[in-house]
């Protein structure tokens, strides 16, 4: 499962608009669209926490959707 996946996966489970998501993560309703759509990929340490923080969801559960997600080096 990509991150994309994960974060619209959980909000849609929430039932949170994109903008009550957001303000829970303490990012912009525009971040968080750009990386349900897979085009932020790379989310800084505070956007994983608010990640964490919002969906209740565990931080090994984001490191091992982004490990798997990568392409292989």
């Amino acid at each position: 499962m990509k991150l994309s996946e994960l974060l619209k996966n959980a909000r849609a489970e929430r039932g949170l608009s994109l903008e009550a998501a957001a303000r829970e993560m303490g990012t912009t309703k525009g971040h968080l669209h750009d990386m349900e759509q897979g085009r932020a990929t790379n989310p800084t340490i505070k956007t994983v926490a608010g990640i964490i923080i919002a969906y209740n969801i565990p931080a090994s559960m984001i490191v091992a959707t982004a490990l798997h997600s990568e392409p292989a080096p």
